[in-house]
């Protein structure tokens, strides 16, 4: 098939003396429709395995848009994806564009994410479906052989079933619906064939496809008219019969009424069925009531008697407000009418946000665009007074809006969309399809004609409705939501009360329109009330709903309307994930609360989304709306007893710990900092990490989780777990500098450790406690606390922790200027940790009196207790240690005056850190590296080290310290 160009970016020239190569760009086809198959330039491409085909089939079927590597994982591996996953989707990228040669570049990385670059003659399913729909819209404007030409060129580029012997989920459903528009286009083409007088070639083409699809019925329809009026009377009724048992074994139903009816007139060889008007009765090629067999319209005064002008909006809201950019969107939308198909927004966002105040209102102002009538169903999707309105009776309700009289209304969901096409076909409407349950219940009413417009409202995102815009809506901006009680309330009103009343009542409506609407409405009608009151009301959780209702307006029942469309799988997830502690949560603390696995986790959380329960505000992301949480823990606590809820926040509480621990041993891999003697637990939640990149990344993404996390392990009284997790995070408090949260944190543990009464506990939180104290520079208090762990260590014969204590006291005293304080007591640390065998403590020791000696210009002793500190460092495996004593050596030899060791020293540091992946060393060595070369007069290598120490400080997200203002102006003199 013929491709357009890549763009220059998106091919890559062939090599030079490749006989090939014409210096021009290549042309890259994908066919989807039978057998995944690629071309370049005309030539086919050898694709990989089954794996890689079905990665290059995930990219294919969100052609254009960017595909998440998760979203590539669970369609590469659905059941259980390897730890290496992320790594085998690069290679498999990598890989494919291995394939596609000089056309590699179609193949995109965007961050984490992949897309191919393609245009609209380049995949063969999107050039089907153009000319599909642009076949459908001739036959219904009338030009047949037109219709028939463009259909049978759709139809011509099918050469097997779409992305055959393929499997994953979201590929076999893109699959199943390009099979079913391939039926439709057969079905249209074979009545557009009938139209035209080809009824041979109908009949031969309907009796080949019936064979295949014997409960299709609009199918067996159109065979059986086709079969008859070719003089084949007899297969027609055989194929009745068939279809009749296929129907009965397979789906336990009898005929519609409609192939029984044409069966009855077959039967009595019915002189109608020769004649045009039954092309019209039953809806071939398009034709239906209203229509003559040329697919002209008739007269116009008949039609204008025919569709009358409706005006169905309900009135607007006199306090609409906010929205103003989405009500932007949706006019912008709905003024375009430069589109080949109805232009459709589809409205979602969680109940009570305001869908339909903002689809009426839009509605109004864009009536006047929309002369032939403005028309409203409610269709009831999500509503306690019962089910869904079906297609079928929403239908009969449109077309007697339009004046069709209930006796030319036909019985099928199918024919009266037809016929609700045809009614809609050139003219100028507006449809507002308000409350609908999913694309399925919308479909059969979206118009045909580019000339209309159709606003749906759901509390479902409508992913799988093919050309809707898709506008989500959140809760409103603090500002706007203010702004609404003032409306409804009265701004003088609001003026009345303290300057952040209406700030404090509108955060605890959760900013939710319905929420504030009927907080609002009720202050209206209680003169007496203020808004100090009423906060004071929805503070207490126990009540908050039962002030959150007027009348018929009701936000807890706006919830428990969604809650009950739930199955009670997805039911369990979100009662339990209101409970979780922190303000998001990932999939894996989804799957501990939820008791499932990750795919199964991942499934219900995206399946909360899709009905607006959850917000993703980036991938495997998930955060719960404040009154939902609110509901949701009514729910927990009304159905679930308190030994699931128990065992459920054991298992969130063994993920956290597990998972903290495994990233930071990739953090801070040397950390003296780890109580002894405590099991962190295995989860089967937890995660496991491949580097520090990935490590650092969960932790960066979690870490405003954690804090909330070790209060409820407080709260459910883990103390015992909650001392080791707290030092696990302190670690990475410390590396982050977030020292005002690790004081809170060590607050926290500090008390839970006194609770048990257990003095192992107490030292470690303890010690803790006295570390944070010395990272905020409150020496005195660090130290008097450094000493306390000292003796309570010597209770227990702890002379690790004994160590550690007398040798950050040592530091401390470093701090202060008091040298030789610090060196007596970190002497005593490298003495009695090398008594004692603790080989890495005497390490660390001896490396930081090797840094007092390198200050006060004992370079001599300082290489020599560095050198020694190296030793044990490479002897015991701590690449960290490791570097940090060439980084120290290298600092002693600049100022011993020998620059170019100083540098190799330096080099040799970085090499260590890049290899283990710890960062937070690497810019001091660079910076320090900086120093060296411009001693050596290399300024242009120290400028190179300080620049790239300044990028590795901005990725730490390190923007002001010492050392960054030191580096900006060293470059600044540069520049200068």
């Amino acid at each position: 098939m013929t491709a357009d160009r890549l763009p220059d970016s998106a091919g890559s020239p062939r090599a030079p003396g490749d006989p090939k190569h014409t210096g021009q760009r290549s042309q890259l086809s994908f066919s989807v429709l039978g057998p995944l198959e690629a071309e370049v330039d005309g030539v086919p491409v050898r694709l990989g395995g089954r794996r890689e085909q079905r990665l290059l089939a995930a990219l294919l079927i969100n052609a254009g848009r960017l595909v998440p590597v998760s979203y590539l994982i669970g369609t590469m591996w659905p059941e259980r994806p390897p730890k290496t996953a992320v790594r085998q989707v690069s290679n498999a990228i990598a890989r494919l564009r291995h394939d596609l040669g000089v056309a590699r570049s179609a193949v995109v990385t965007t961050g984490s994410a992949y897309r191919v670059v393609t245009s609209s003659a380049s995949l063969d399913s999107t050039r089907f479906e153009a000319d599909y729909r642009q076949g459908a819209e001739l036959l219904a404007a009338g030009l047949i052989s037109q219709a028939a030409v463009k259909l049978a060129e759709a139809l011509a580029l099918w050469r097997g079933p779409a992305f055959d012997g393929i499997e994953g989920d979201a590929i076999e459903q893109t699959a199943r619906r390009l099979d079913e528009e391939r039926l439709a286009a057969c079905e249209l083409l074979i009545g557009a064939r009938l139209r035209l007088g080809e009824t041979e070639a109908a009949a031969r083409e309907a009796f080949d496809l019936a064979a295949w699809h014997p409960t299709r019925e609009t199918l067996q329809v159109l065979t059986m008219l086709a079969l008859y009026r070719a003089g084949r009377g007899a297969d027609a009724l055989r194929a009745f019969d068939r279809t009749r048992t296929a129907l009965a074994e397979e789906l336990g139903v009898d005929p519609s009424a409609e192939l029984s009816a044409l069966h009855q007139q077959i039967l009595r060889t019915d002189a109608e069925l020769m004649e045009d008007g039954a092309l019209v009765r039953y809806g071939v090629g398009g034709l239906r009531a209203g229509m003559d067999t040329g697919g002209r319209r008739e007269d116009a005064d008949a039609q204008k008697a025919l569709f009358p002008r409706p005006a169905q909006l309900p009135a607007d809201l006199p306090a609409f407000g906010g929205r103003a950019a989405e009500l932007r969107t949706v006019l912008e939308i709905g003024q375009d009418d430069s589109s080949a198909g109805p232009r459709l927004i589809a409205i979602d966002g969680m109940p009570g946000v305001g869908k339909t105040a903002l689809a009426v209102h839009a509605a109004h102002r864009l009536a006047p665009l929309f002369p032939d009538g403005q028309l409203f169903v409610n269709l009831e999707g999500f509503s306690p007074a019962g089910d869904p309105v079906d297609p079928a009776t929403a239908l009969e309700a449109l077309l007697r809006s339009l004046g069709i009289q209930g006796s030319d209304i036909p019985a099928g969901t199918g024919q009266r969309a037809a016929l609700f096409r045809s009614c809609l076909a050139g003219k100028r409407v507006l449809l507002v399809l308000d409350n609908a349950i999913g694309a399925a219940q919308v479909h059969p009413m979206l118009p045909g004609s580019a000339s209309c417009c159709v606003l749906i409202t759901s509390r479902t995102r409508l992913v799988d409705l093919d050309g809707a815009e898709l506008l989500s809506l959140e809760p409103f901006s603090r500002a706007d939501a203010v702004d609404l009680l003032g409306r409804i309330v009265g701004p003088s009103r609001l003026k009345r009360e303290s300057p952040d009343a209406a700030d404090r009542v509108a955060s605890l409506c959760g900013d939710l329109p319905l929420a504030l609407a009927v907080t609002a409405s009720r202050l209206r009608a209680r003169a007496s009330w203020t808004l100090d009151f009423v906060a004071r009301q929805l503070r207490d959780e126990r009540n908050r709903f039962g002030e959150l209702t007027a009348g018929e307006r009701d936000v807890a029942g706006a919830f428990r309307v969604s809650y009950l469309n739930l199955t009670e799988a997805e039911r369990r997830v979100f009662r339990r994930l209101s409970h979780h502690p922190g303000a998001a949560f990932d999939l894996h603390s989804t799957a501990a609360l939820a008791e499932v696995d990750l795919g199964e986790a991942r499934r219900l959380a995206e399946r909360l989304v899709d009905v607006n329960l959850l917000r993703q505000p980036s991938m495997d992301r998930y955060e719960m709306h404040d009154l939902l949480r609110s509901y949701g823990r009514e729910l927990l606590l009304a159905e679930e007893p308190e030994h699931q809820r128990e065992a459920m926040m054991r298992r969130l509480f063994d993920y956290y710990r597990s998972t903290v621990a495994a990233a930071m041993d990739f953090i801070d891999p040397d950390s003296e900092e780890e109580p002894g003697g405590l099991e962190v637990p295995k989860s089967e939640f937890g995660q496991s990490f491949g580097d520090y990149d990935q490590a650092a990344h969960w932790m960066d993404a979690q870490w405003q989780n954690v804090l909330p996390v070790a209060v409820a392990m407080n709260n459910h009284q883990h103390y015992s777990d909650l001392v080791p997790f707290c030092s696990a995070v302190w670690r990475y408090f410390d590396n982050r500098g977030y020292y005002r949260q690790a004081r809170e944190l060590e607050t926290l543990a500090l008390s839970a450790a006194r609770v048990t009464g257990n003095v192992v506990l107490e030292y470690q939180a303890l010690h803790m406690y006295a570390l944070t104290l010395w990272r905020l520079n409150e020496f005195t208090e660090a130290n008097r606390l450094f000493n306390e762990v000292f003796e309570l260590a010597s209770t227990t014969g702890d002379v690790r922790m004994q160590c550690r204590a007398r040798g950050n006291s040592g530091v401390t005293h470093w701090l202060k200027g008091e040298s030789d304080e610090a060196i007596e007591h970190l002497g005593w640390v490298r003495e009695t940790a090398h008594a004692h065998g603790s080989v890495l403590i005497e390490a660390r020791a001896r490396h930081r009196i090797g840094l007092i000696h390198t200050e006060n210009r004992r370079y001599p002793e300082a290489a020599e207790e560095l050198d020694q500190a190296l030793r044990l460092a490479h002897e015991n495996e701590s690449p960290d240690l490791e570097a940090e004593c060439f980084l120290a050596l290298g600092i002693n030899s600049r100022e011993l005056g020998d620059p170019a060791l100083a540098v190799a020293q330096f080099t040799t540091a970085v090499e260590v850190l890049e290899s283990t992946g710890n960062r937070s060393m690497l810019p001091i060595a660079h910076k320090e590296m900086a120093t060296a070369f411009d001693i050596l007069g290399e300024h242009l290598n120290a400028e190179r080290h300080r620049r790239f120490a300044l990028r590795l400080y901005t990725d730490l997200g390190v923007s002001e310290s010492p050392e960054v203002h030191e580096l900006k102006q060293r470059l600044a003199d540069y520049s200068a």
